[in-house]
């Protein structure tokens, strides 16, 4: 992930725009008190890399503000001196971390421990005994004169801090929509990542290279014969005012910008292959600029130039005339990938050429090049189901949650042969193939879908499609999910009923199985190699014929 990537995903721990604003408030007022900048040795601004999301402030090595999430709320740990420790009884979200901090430390005066605060009642004004408390930790803290270790990706947290227009820009590209259901998304057990290798003859390359003006570009998506649909596109709203102002005052000073990539199958729909920032800044720039537009109120509002200083908190209107078609007679060069061209070529050059902040993911790519036919709607919906958000629940985000579809689908619409070892490449086909598939088709892969989860569900319950059933936290593991909902989609309504009679049998054999070295290298790390798929539908479907169920294995 880029640097910008971790940040923003962080993010998705505010449920409301209040609390985002409330938070870097918090942290802002604490900077300003200290008086801290960036370049102070001692702070470092914390997100982790993966795992569950949560933003921090640190001095030397001790966190002195943390936030976390789960199903009770916001919560906000802050670092007091031990005494403190019983008001974190009441709050969950912080037990197992305060816990082994307090087997850590002895109970003296001279102490501190993280104590968890309930973020919406927390109460930090100048006045509050708590913030006093709070900030005479902070100042032994820094009086000890640590050195923090920073993290690269660390000036993001502080520019969302310090920079209320950053903060501004960024905070209105997020959608605050998580409710309680969806903050109990599960976690995906990491898999191992898959390298798409697509294979193709080089004379199927059709790639034309030829320079436009900007002004038949910016004409183009006026018209909507560019697409940014940013439901398979990367965040549109990605970059700040500040950056897309830097943009604009390069072309205005006439330096040269980047290629632009664009898959030219439908000349009358370019999608959009490299580029998409640039193109939502020009966008907003001149098209919004237009008085007449619904969207004039989010103009581009030029803000930060360091050499055209005097277009400072200007918009395209208020340009000279001479600057506005220098705008328009720039050049750039465009690279249009031919109609023809063989489908492995272009998620070749998907995977390889797009880049920026936020790169298209795979399952991005497909519902990008798959566009007309049924299938992106299709996935869309089956994710958005009640069953696969109780059963599955993957956070929706970067359309994981169809890329978690269509693994299914794969499965029922493709033959074992047609698997490669390459997972990526298989859910480019089946897409394709769902595609091609008619309406009555659909329909029963949906009921088949549907019934396999429901099956699950009253066999597996919480530890469904994980390893958790035998040990460990729960995860969604997309190795068992795979083999699992294959099998289950053949049981009739009689052997429906009789896998829920038999639910201890099965468990116990399951379990059994988990505790298999074979069959738990079959479903961890790269699970995605030929031998490991054969083996897990292997073992699963032994399991169940032994249990004198009517199934078929996957690979004969």
């Amino acid at each position: 992930m880029s640097e910008e990537e971790i940040f923003f995903k962080q993010l998705e721990i505010f449920s409301k725009r209040e609390e985002s604003e409330k938070f870097f408030k918090i942290v802002e007022t604490v900077l300003d008190y200290f008086n801290l900048n960036f370049s102070d040795r001692r702070i470092q601004f914390s997100i982790p890399e993966s795992g569950s999301l949560s933003l921090s402030l640190v001095i030397g090595k001790k966190t002195i503000l943390l936030t976390k999430r789960n199903t009770l709320g916001l919560h906000l740990a802050l670092l007091l001196p031990y005494s403190y420790r019983e008001n974190y009884q009441s709050h969950p979200n912080f037990l197992e971390t305060l816990s082994k901090v307090s087997k850590q430390t002895k109970s003296t005066q001279d102490q501190s421990v993280l104590v968890g605060f309930d973020f919406i009642k927390l109460d930090l004004d100048k006045k509050s005994d708590l913030q006093k408390v709070w900030y005479d930790q902070i100042n032994k803290e820094l009086n000890k004169n640590p050195k923090a270790k920073r993290n690269i990706h660390s000036i993001h947290f502080y520019n969302a801090i310090i920079d209320h227009q950053y903060r501004n820009d960024i905070l209105k590209s997020i959608n605050f929509k998580m409710t309680p259901s969806e903050i109990q998304e599960r976690e995906i057990e990491v898999e191992d990542d898959d390298v798409s290798d697509y294979e193709f003859e080089p004379q199927d390359v059709k790639i034309t290279n030829e320079p436009r003006s900007l002004d038949s570009i910016i004409n183009r998506i006026k018209y909507s014969n560019i697409d940014l649909n940013p439901d398979f596109q990367r965040n549109a709203e990605l970059w700040s005012r500040k950056i897309m102002s830097r943009l604009i005052e390069s072309i205005l000073l006439r330096l040269p910008l980047p290629v632009f990539y664009f898959d030219a199958s439908d000349d009358d729909k370019w999608l959009v292959v490299d580029g998409l920032q640039r193109l939502a800044t020009l966008q907003k720039f001149v098209i919004y600029a237009d008085q007449s537009s619904e969207e004039y109120s989010d103009r581009l509002i030029l803000d930060g130039l360091k050499v055209l200083k005097e277009y400072n908190n200007k918009d395209f209107n208020e340009l000279p005339g001479s600057m506005k078609r220098r705008l328009n007679e720039f050049q750039v060069t465009v690279y249009l990938i031919q109609p023809g061209t063989p489908e492995e070529v272009k998620y070749s050059i998907f995977h390889r050429i797009n880049t920026g902040g936020l790169k298209l993911n795979p399952q991005e790519i497909r519902n990008a090049l798959n566009q007309k036919g049924e299938a992106p709607k299709y996935l869309k919906d089956l994710a958005d189901s009640e069953i696969f958000k109780k059963v599955v629940n993957i956070n929706p985000k970067r359309m994981k949650n169809r890329e978690i579809v269509l693994r299914f689908l794969a499965f029922q619409v493709l033959n074992a042969d047609d698997y490669k070892g390459n997972i990526s490449i298989f859910l480019d086909k089946a897409m394709k193939k769902i595609n091609q598939t008619n309406e009555q088709e659909l329909k029963g892969l949906e009921d088949k879908y549907i019934k396999s989860l429901k099956i699950n569900d009253k066999l597996f319950g919480e530890h469904s499609f994980s390893k958790s059933i035998s040990r460990g936290k729960i995860q969604f593991n997309t190795a068992l999910y795979e083999v699992w909902t294959f099998y289950l989609t053949q049981l009739n309504i009689e052997e429906g009923e009789k896998i829920i009679q038999l639910k201890t049998s099965i468990i116990d054999e399951f379990i059994s199985l988990l505790n298999q070295k074979d069959f738990d290298d079959s479903i961890s790390g790269a699970f995605t190699d030929t031998r490991n798929v054969e083996t897990r539908f292997q073992k699963i479907y032994k399991l169940l014929k032994d249990l004198n169920f009517n199934v078929k294995p996957w690979k004969e």
